[in-house]
C-alpha cells in the first residue's frame, strides 16, 4: 500500500457549505420568491464575538457558519495508519431584527418565516452528502436569545438557532515503514 490522501480543504468544504446555505429560498405567503439569508459569512469559533456583533449589527436574515473543531479518528494496523477527518460546524441563523419575539421565533408569513422555519429550510439543503466524500449530520439544535448591552441595559437582541452539524469524511492511509518508532 502506499499513501493515499482524500482528506478535503477545510477552507473548500465550508465555502461548499455556505454556498448550499445560501442558494435556499423562501417562499412568502404574498410576494416573489426570495434568498432566505441577505448574509452568510464563515467565522471559526475564535471569531465567535466578531460573529455576535456582525450578527446584531445586521438586520436582515443572516447565517453564520462557525468551525468549531475539526477531529481526526486515527486506527493503525500493522504497518499501516488509517486517519478519518471529523470536522464540526455550527449554523447560528437569525431572523430579521424584531422587536417582537414571536415574530422573530414564529413568523408572520409575509414578511418574515420565523427562527424556526429558517431552520427548517435550511437542514434538507444541507443534510446529506455535501460534497463529494463529505457527509453531513445534524445534531440537537437549541433556540437562544443573543443581545448586547450599553451600561448594564439591553441594547440589541436578537432570536437565534444554533445548529450543530458534524462533516465526517476524508481519509488519509500512511505506510508507517518497517522501522519501529520510538
Amino acid at each position: 500500500m502506499s499513501n493515499s490522501n482524500t482528506i478535503k480543504s477545510t477552507k473548500g468544504v465550508l465555502e461548499t457549505l455556505k454556498s448550499k446555505v445560501s442558494a435556499v429560498q423562501w417562499t412568502p405567503s404574498v410576494g416573489p420568491v426570495q434568498a432566505l439569508f441577505g448574509k452568510v459569512e464563515i467565522y471559526d469559533l475564535t471569531d465567535l464575538a466578531i460573529a455576535i456583533n456582525d450578527l446584531l449589527a445586521f438586520k436582515d436574515r443572516i447565517c453564520l457558519v462557525v468551525l468549531d473543531s475539526e477531529d481526526y479518528e486515527n486506527v493503525r494496523s500493522g504497518q499501516e495508519l488509517h486517519c478519518l477527518q471529523t470536522r464540526r460546524v455550527v449554523l447560528l441563523m437569525a431572523d430579521r431584527h424584531w422587536t417582537k419575539a414571536q415574530t422573530a421565533l414564529l413568523g408572520d408569513g409575509t414578511k418574515t418565516p420565523g427562527v424556526l422555519d429558517i431552520k427548517d429550510l435550511v437542514l434538507p439543503a444541507v443534510i446529506g452528502l455535501l460534497q463529494d466524500g463529505v457527509m453531513c449530520e445534524p445534531g440537537t439544535g437549541e433556540l437562544s436569545a443573543v443581545q448586547s448591552q450599553d451600561k448594564g441595559r439591553t441594547k440589541d437582541h436578537r432570536i437565534t438557532y444554533w445548529q450543530p452539524l458534524t462533516l465526517r469524511g476524508g481519509e488519509y492511509f500512511a505506510e508507517l515503514g518497517r522501522k519501529p518508532i520510538h
